[in-house]
């Protein structure tokens, strides 16, 4: 972690923390090797606290519980929202009562402010005491019958170890979008010069564990008690890869897919319609939204974003609370924008981990055309024939009823060097996800050096449209060719987002794959109009292979498949003509010439209004069901 850790450790930290030097780099004795186990997965489980913490302050926000948000603060924290600064737990509970609340606590009926947080990139001290994370966010903001509008940037925040729990030592928010409905959003400042990272291309794919060869206090923790903690860090990582599966299976109507993560005595709920219950129910609830298949011109993307995970001591049950942004419509119809919470109860059987009960509740519903100062809906009236069996719970529990103090119950039969790879493994999840988020903010600054060195030595990116470039510096060349340099006075942006990770790891932990989501809003200049000088949306698909090389997670080769150029606005994702996608594109006449290292692979323009050929890196992660369209394993290339 450049700039985290002094020299000497980093240049050990490389060294020690590969799956191999797990084992074979051993400090002298056991006792060593399980001192510096605890330190990793005290490590471990940082960075994920970090994550939800920050995560949970997005969803007081979105309840309107001021007080338990700004609790979430260290005593002497800073708060700066772009011209406004407060200090302190007090002060920062009263900007959010006045400046959100409008001096009451909650928030009135039909009224949403969330923020919807993506692409964290957390890093860890060298202690192991304080963090640092970047995130980007978006907005929906305003009340049925009244204003509504657009905002989006960077949160840049610290971290603090205060009392044994960790808080936001400090939260920045620096706006890069806002704007009336209406008209969309545009850029917030006339000039958009960078938010200073507070990462390098190293940190970005560093696992925070530091391996048995560099040396850490003793311990009093037993193994057993350790695995117990690991396991729940592995079980966190499989809940979470199930819920964004879930959502990617339900942007396909993929509705047999969707049912096999069920258990057998599963149920949805919910709030407004009713429970759904079994094999039989699960699928007449999904199939109010339709009969199983995509249609053409049909649009069903169901982001999923600012998920908790809390897997309870017993390692059988977990509890998952989440966002679920809606993106539907049809191309010659109507378009609308749907925000549901989730509060979905997991249960692990014979290994595997299934949706219990998947509870719902449709805060808005709203025509794209007049968004939600005007139209708010609820999540509509079943038909007869998908009447549910019973009542469903009129709201979802609070979001403070899944935090619990009992610690993961110990584990027997984990070996030392079992539970060292296991908690590697564990990491190597957020350093992964990490690279996402780091990828997407060097695309937004055209920070193209940068974004180069996240990939392997021989790593591929696909250049939307053409083919595979390869090596990092011929990475860098090609796109700084393709988009253009950086400019520090620039009035436009992207907000590239890469959210929803579905990451797994190969047996030996050197090598993943990894599904995201591009969710790009087009930042137009203020005041600008006219083609290609409006707000646009984008969206596509990832599916990426990863490799762990020289001590760091590094892309071995980025897969990108357009699916969505919005052509207006107004129009969002209707009357959009096929072929309009790639006219919309950056041209690759700025590349004439250039040899591409790999032919494209996939869509190789937006495919919507057409049905997308829509690749997995995975089969279903409860049965095991092979999609359409499973991604070939690509053989690393040879230097």
């Amino acid at each position: 972690m450049a700039g985290l850790l002094p020299p000497a450790l980093l240049a050990g930290l490389l060294i020690a923390c590969s799956p191999s030097a797990l084992i074979a780099a051993r400090p002298v004795s056991d006792a060593g090797r399980l001192a510096a186990l605890a330190r990793d997965v005290d490590r471990a489980e940082s960075i994920r606290a970090v994550k939800r913490l920050e995560t949970a302050w997005a969803h007081y926000i979105d309840t309107g519980e001021w007080q338990r948000a700004a609790d979430l603060f260290a005593d002497d924290a800073e708060l700066i929202h772009a011209e406004d600064r407060f200090r302190g737990k007090t002060a920062i509970a009263a900007y959010f009562r006045r400046a959100i609340g409008k001096g009451i606590e909650g928030l009135p009926p039909n009224t949403i402010h969330t923020p919807f947080l993506v692409t964290p990139i957390v890093t860890l001290s060298a202690d192991g005491n304080t963090a640092k994370g970047r995130w980007h966010a978006v907005a929906m903001r305003g009340a049925l019958g009244g204003e509504a509008s657009w905002e989006g940037g960077v949160f840049e925040c610290v971290y603090v170890r205060q009392n044994g729990a960790w808080k936001i030592g400090g939260q920045v928010f620096k706006p890069t979008m806002t704007g009336p409905y209406e008209t969309g959003w545009h850029s917030y400042y006339p000039e958009l010069p960078v938010f200073p990272y507070h990462f390098q291309p190293d940190d970005v794919g560093t696992s925070a564990v530091l391996g048995p060869a560099v040396g850490a206090p003793a311990t009093k923790a037993t193994l057993s008690a350790l695995a117990g903690r690991i396991r729940a860090l592995r079980d966190e990582q499989a809940i979470r890869n199930l819920q964004d599966a879930y959502g990617y299976y339900v942007d396909q109507k993929m509705w047999v897919d969707v049912a096999d993560l069920f258990a057998a005595n599963g149920s949805i709920e919910i709030s407004g319609v009713g429970r759904y219950a079994g094999k039989v129910g699960i699928r007449q609830a999904l199939e109010r939204d339709g009969p199983d298949g995509l249609r053409y011109g049909e649009m069903n993307d169901h982001v999923q974003a600012d998920l908790i995970v809390d897997v309870m001591p017993d390692g059988k049950h977990a509890r998952a609370r989440g966002i679920d942004i809606g993106m539907i419509g049809r191309n010659e119809g109507s378009a609308y924008w749907v925000v549901t919470s989730f509060d979905n109860l997991f249960v692990k059987q014979d290994g595997i981990w299934r949706f219990d009960t998947m509870r719902q509740a449709v805060g808005m519903k709203t025509d794209y055309a007049q968004g939600w100062g005007k139209s708010w809906t609820g999540p509509g009236i079943a038909p007869p024939e998908l009447q549910p069996a019973g009542p469903a719970p009129a709201t979802l529990p609070p979001l403070w009823e899944i935090e619990h103090t009992e610690a993961a119950r110990p584990q027997a039969g984990m070996s030392l060097a079992q539970a060292e790879k296991s908690v590697f493994v564990a990491a190597a999840y957020d350093a992964i996800e990490n690279l996402a988020g780091g990828y997407g903010q060097y695309l937004d600054d055209n920070h193209w050096e940068e974004l180069g060195q996240l990939f392997a030595a021989q790593g591929e990116r696909d250049s939307a449209g053409g083919g595979f470039i390869r090596t990092p510096a011929r990475i860098a060349a090609f796109s700084r060719q393709r988009y253009g340099p950086y400019n520090p006075h620039r009035i436009a942006q992207n907000m590239h987002m890469r959210t929803q990770p579905v990451i797994d790891l190969s047996p030996d932990g050197r090598k993943g794959q990894m599904r995201t989501r591009l969710l790009q809003f087009v930042i137009a200049p203020n005041g600008a109009t006219g083609p290609f000088r409006e707000p646009m949306i984008i969206t596509g698909m990832y599916e990426d292979d990863v490799v762990f090389e020289n001590g760091r997670w590094r892309i071995q080769r980025a897969d990108i498949d357009h699916l969505l150029y919005t052509h207006s606005y107004k129009d969002g994702w209707t009357h959009i003509a096929e072929g309009e996608g790639a006219k919309r594109s950056p041209p690759l006449s700025s590349v004439a010439g250039v040899k591409f290292d790999a032919p494209g692979a996939g869509d190789t323009e937006p495919s919507f209004p057409k049905l997308p050929h829509m690749w997995f890196h995975y089969r279903n992660p409860v049965s095991g069901r092979e999609p359409p369209y499973l991604m070939p394993k690509y053989p690393l290339p040879q230097p």
